[in-house]
């Protein structure tokens, strides 16, 4: 299954075994080394630190919210080291700046498309003076504190403001 990042942050968080909600999705936490879904920062109440809710963990994906088994699984932040280590760098994928290997600026990441299937990211959406621009997750040379670095052939791919896919 395909979804949208964007439409997963304020999604409530479900457990099966209370039949309550447990949540709510604010962060979306990807590994800049290589993109895979760690999980999500999950606030349990207004002043109540976030736990992380690992991927592995949810049961179900669905428009209304994300399904749990039980409350449990959302665990202290400092229990899942590589969850730990992004939310120290700050490296949030959503809004971050987007540039091309050779230093030019394409734009924000505005959203990303996650592959739940092999909990990675698929495709980047990037806005820029250009417009949207739909890029693959191959072309990403690295993600870092100074945003996601695109290969500098994206820049050649780009047709009417929407990256061309390979038929």
């Amino acid at each position: 299954m395909f979804l949208q990042g964007k439409k997963l942050l304020n999604l409530p968080v479900a457990a099966m075994a209370t039949q309550s909600k447990v949540g709510t999705v604010r962060k979306i936490l990807v590994d800049p080394q290589g993109g895979r879904l760690i999980g999500f920062l999950v606030q349990q109440g207004f002043l109540a630190p976030g736990r992380v809710l690992s991927h592995h963990d949810v049961v179900s994906y669905d428009p209304q919210g994300l399904v749990v088994n039980d409350p449990t699984n959302l665990l202290p932040i400092d229990d899942i080291v590589r969850a730990k280590e992004v939310m120290d760098q700050r490296i949030y994928i959503l809004g971050m700046r987007a540039y091309t290997e050779s230093g030019k600026f394409l734009g924000r990441v505005t959203d990303f498309v996650l592959s739940t299937d092999i909990a990675m990211v698929v495709k980047y959406h990037v806005v820029g003076i250009l417009g949207l621009r739909i890029l693959p997750a191959e072309k990403v040379v690295e993600i870092s504190k100074k945003g996601v670095i695109f290969s500098d052939d994206v820049e050649e791919a780009t047709v009417r403001g929407v990256a061309a896919e390979p038929a």
